[in-house]
This record gives structure tokens, C-alpha cells and sequence, in this order.
């Protein structure tokens, strides 16, 4: 039950979800979910009593001693002991990569990963690692280039996928020693048809721009860099466009007659850099779904994070989507 505005979002998201035929189990203070269900329709929420919860300011030293007691602990344990299919987050995000280590399986991977979706004008790009792992060596982005195209792969149902290895040129040799070694063990595991490995790529590929890519590699801190960068780059340029057109609204008299289609194009374009539409970020490696979403995630958000676990549960069960 974490995040900048918990619980207040996560409860209002988990109403949300009554549509979506998914039982919820929520944990944290009984007695503020239940003043803020307020007797509403929630058949499909059960409360799991804890106190105790890890704040988003909190060192690894002092979160570590009671983690097992916290909602985020409990929660990631429940799932560990296939009491649920998954788990979702909004808390402190190194205490969930700590928790899901702890509590949760891995796959044949030295570590989880961090993974995001990058909206472009085209197709989104899937960008990893964005926060998990900052301290990365060369077989760590190996991993990532794997972990991420079966992702890319199993998500949007493309095969074959491309993966490109974020540095500061496109040419092979660029970057430091890990980037070198790196580049040179990803194009040996793509000929042995590991995965299509594509080569070293520049930043602005990450936004769309030049020859399309799929998969984005790189350690946790670029990553998690150029994530808020993104973010707050989307916010700026549709402030920037709406006060651009109410300026030129008042000396163009044919702008207040396309308003009605401006407006349209600006809702697809917001809808498209909106974070809420993807909900969270899939914590790859693991045996089971864990989504770390934004700390300050609203109950959109949570819905949709809701959603895509759903969505990705049943795939992975052969299942279609609703």
C-alpha cells in the first residue's frame, strides 16, 4: 500500500478494477481502506491487516530490518507462496526489486530487471534496465537484451523482435569497456539466433527517430535517467502546444473553427505520453509478474497496471484477453 498518494489511489484504483473479474488482495491499515471504501461495491477486495509499510525516503538499512512485516513484504511473500499470480507496487521501488528478490523466484538470471515502454509516434519502444541495477556489467546487459526481447516478443505478439545497445555512437567500438564487451557478447549470442541484435544505438532511437528498434538496452541509472527525462519532457511540450494555440487562436480566425479537431489530436497525443495508460513497469527474471508502477501513480494508474497483470497472467496461461 505504497506511493506518494497511498492509499487514497490505490484503493480507488482497485474499485475501478471491479469490471475487469479480477479478485484483489490489499495490504495494509484495515481501518483506512475501509473508511475509504466507504461500503462501496467491493466484492472483489480482501484486506490483508498490516501497519507496518516502508515510506519512499527510507535507506535500504532501515527498510531491510522489517520488510517481512510490511505491506510490500507481505504482499510479494503471498505471491511467493502462490498465494496470488502477482504482485503490484507503487512503493518505494528499491524495496520492491529487494522484495521480489527475496520472496520471489528467479528464472536462470543473476538478477531482475527493470523494464518500461517509451511512447513514440509509431510503435513503443521497450527500454530496460529503468532503475533496478546500477552497478552493470557486460553479461548483465547481455541478460537484458534477452530477458527483454522474449518480452517484446511474448507482449506484442512480434517476432523476432530488434535490440539495440543504448551508447554514445552507432558505431561498433564506441563507449566504455562494459559497452565494448557487451556489444561484442550480444552480436555473438544474435548469430546463435539467441535474439536480433542490431548494434550500438544513439538516444534520440529511443524517442522514434531514425531506424525503427524494439528493445533498448542499458544499465539501470541511463535508464532510469532518460525515463524521467521522457516524462517530463511530454508534460512540457503539450503545455507548450495548448499555449501555443491559444495564442495563435487570437489572431487566426480559422483556429477557433478547427478547434474541434485540434482538440481531438491533442487528446490522442496526451492519451499516447500519458505514464497511467501503461500502468507499470514489468520487474523481468522472475517466475512470477511483479509491476513496480510510478510513486505517484493515481487510481488510473493502478487500474491499469491492474490490467495489463491480468492481461499478461492469462497470456502467459494461453488464455485471450478480455
Amino acid at each position: 500500500m505504497g506511493g506518494d498518494d497511498a492509499p487514497e489511489s490505490i484503493v480507488e484504483g482497485a474499485l475501478l478494477a471491479s469490471e475487469l473479474n479480477v479478485n484483489l488482495v490489499l495490504f495494509g491499515d484495515e481501518t483506512k481502506i475501509n473508511k475509504l471504501l466507504n461500503n462501496r461495491k467491493a466484492g472483489h477486495i480482501t484486506i490483508k491487516h498490516t501497519e507496518e509499510e516502508v515510506s519512499m525516503s527510507e535507506k535500504p538499512i532501515s527498510f531491510l530490518k522489517k520488510l517481512k512485516m510490511t505491506s510490500l513484504g507481505l504482499a510479494t511473500k503471498f505471491s511467493g507462496d502462490d498465494l496470488s499470480h502477482g504482485t503490484i507496487s507503487a512503493g518505494h521501488s528499491g524495496a520492491s526489486v529487494v522484495a521480489a528478490s527475496k520472496y520471489l523466484k528467479r528464472k536462470d538470471v543473476r538478477k531482475p530487471v527493470l523494464g518500461t515502454f517509451i511512447p513514440t509516434s509509431e510503435n513503443p519502444v521497450f527500454l530496460l534496465d529503468v532503475g533496478a541495477n546500477v552497478d552493470t556489467k557486460a553479461e548483465d546487459l547481455l541478460m537484458f537484451a534477452k530477458l527483454g526481447s522474449e518480452f517484446y516478443s511474448f507482449w506484442s505478439g512480434k517476432k523476432n523482435p530488434t535490440v539495440g545497445l543504448l551508447n554514445i555512437g552507432s558505431e561498433k567500438g564506441k563507449g566504455d569497456r562494459e559497452s565494448i564487451k557487451a556489444y561484442d557478447l550480444m552480436d555473438e549470442a544474435s548469430s546463435e539466433g539467441l535474439f536480433n541484435f542490431v548494434g550500438n544505438i544513439e538516444g534520440r532511437q529511443v524517442g522514434g527517430q531514425g531506424k525503427e528498434i524494439n528493445v533498448v538496452v542499458c544499465d539501470g541509472f541511463v535508464g532510469n535517467v532518460i525515463l524521467k527525462f521522457a516524462e517530463g519532457i511530454a508534460v512540457s511540450l503539450m503545455e507548450m502546444l495548448a499555449s501555443g494555440l491559444k495564442e495563435s487562436a487570437r489572431s487566426n480566425i480559422f483556429i477557433p473553427l478547427a478547434k474541434g479537431g485540434i482538440k481531438k489530436s491533442l487528446k490522442s497525443v496526451k492519451k499516447r505520453l500519458d505514464y497511467s495508460e501503461y500502468g507499470g513497469a514489468p520487474l523481468l527474471g522472475l517466475k512470477k509478474p511483479f509491476f513496480i508502477c510510478h510513486g505517484s501513480s493515481n487510481p488510473k494508474a493502478i487500474f491499469n497496471a491492474i490490467k495489463h497483470m491480468k492481461n499478461l497472467i492469462m497470456r502467459q496461461n494461453g488464455e485471450k484477453n478480455d
